[in-house]
């Protein structure tokens, strides 16, 4: 009776992950950190970026190259002349939140086609009418069901937008690798197949998949304004989620949470107020983490010094379990005799104090 009952106890706790990750999608944690940082202004430098030969038409496009201080280079379309400003504020002018939903749909499709190589397939209404949760509208003419026009044009207007945007590295997986090559990487890249089109993900956001953030599928379904503010959310769990589920939440005061997220907290500070700016804050962190199935937050206070408490949803908590259990020491000495120590720069001798 003791093995029957520690048997059912290990299959209901396998059952209940299974059913956790069916309802998640894998999206590399550098490249989300990447994006985000890169729409919150923090970018190491910003530079014209030369044109792609045979891709844009000569003088359609301009294209922006954005490296924040952890690398992550991405280069960037933006339409006309393109004039240089703020980082934040141009880079948000094309990494909208319908580009980023539609993004994390690609991985979702990922998941679902089980391919594990990179390749996916893109069926419009299905994204619009089930990871979307856009209710399909009957056409008065033919009588058929198919997706609301202005959702369609939105994904594919944003669906273009990602084969547009180049990718030079994650991290420690960069250009120069036999396998990648030296050319940039576009984001999504349309493959020819007899059956039809099928489009693969850049090898370099694969190779980087090894390390990845659990985005509920509910995210999706947030509207695209919100897409930002949950994957910052879902990228904050990655990183806090076992120190999390080992006390029981996560605390930070707004303006930390603010900046956790990806929020350019500064330059919206400058544009709207303080006081307006973490007042509206405070009213969509607790929406966005209810509805996109992030969790719950409380707050204690109001303005940039508010004390806010999160806490993990159920299912976070189940696909996250393996965070919450404390690290033996003997992993610890292991990793830390496995780092390679740093070389010293040539120079004169170190001298003994």
């Amino acid at each position: 009776m003791v093995q029957l009952a520690d048997w059912l106890d290990r299959f209901s706790s396998a059952l209940a992950l299974a059913l956790a990750r069916v309802e998640m999608a894998r999206v590399p944690a550098r490249l989300i950190t990447g994006i985000l940082d890169t729409r919150a202004g923090r970018v190491g430098r910003m530079e014209r970026a030369p044109r792609v030969p045979g891709v844009f038409a000569l003088g359609e496009l301009e294209r922006w190259r954005f490296v924040p201080p952890k690398g992550y280079p991405l280069t960037l379309p933006f339409g006309g002349t393109g004039k240089a400003g703020k980082g934040s504020v141009i880079a948000r002018a094309v990494l909208t939140g319908a580009v980023l939903r539609a993004y994390l749909a690609t991985w979702s499709l990922l998941e679902e086609s089980e391919l594990g190589d990179g390749r996916f397939e893109v069926d419009v209404p299905h994204v619009i009418r089930d990871l979307y949760g856009v209710p399909m509208y009957r056409e008065p003419k033919r009588g058929i069901l198919r997706p609301p026009p202005a959702h369609e044009r939105t994904f594919k207007a944003a669906f273009n937008t990602l084969q547009s945007i180049q990718l030079e590295g994650i991290g420690d997986v960069t250009l120069g690798d036999p396998k990648l090559g030296r050319q940039p990487q576009f984001l999504i890249t349309c493959m020819n197949d007899p059956k039809g089109k099928t489009y693969h993900h850049a090898p370099i956001a694969m190779l980087a998949r090894d390390n990845f953030v659990q985005v509920p599928q509910a995210v999706l379904r947030l509207k695209a304004d919100d897409t930002a503010l949950a994957l910052g959310i879902a990228n904050v769990w990655h990183r806090r989620v076992g120190a999390a589920l080992r006390v029981g939440n996560y605390r930070a005061t707004l303006q930390q949470l603010a900046d956790a997220v990806g929020e350019d907290a500064f330059q919206k500070t400058r544009d709207r107020g303080a006081p307006a700016y973490f007042r509206a804050l405070a009213d969509r962190l607790p929406r966005v983490m209810r509805e996109g199935q992030l969790g719950d937050l409380h707050l204690e206070g109001e303005g940039p010094s508010a004390v806010a408490t999160l806490t993990p949803s159920d299912a976070l908590a189940t696909v996250y379990q393996t965070f919450a259990k404390p690290r033996s020491p003997l992993a610890l000495e292991v990793e830390a005799t496995a780092k390679p120590s740093r070389k010293r720069r040539p120079g004169r001798p170190r001298r003994d104090i």
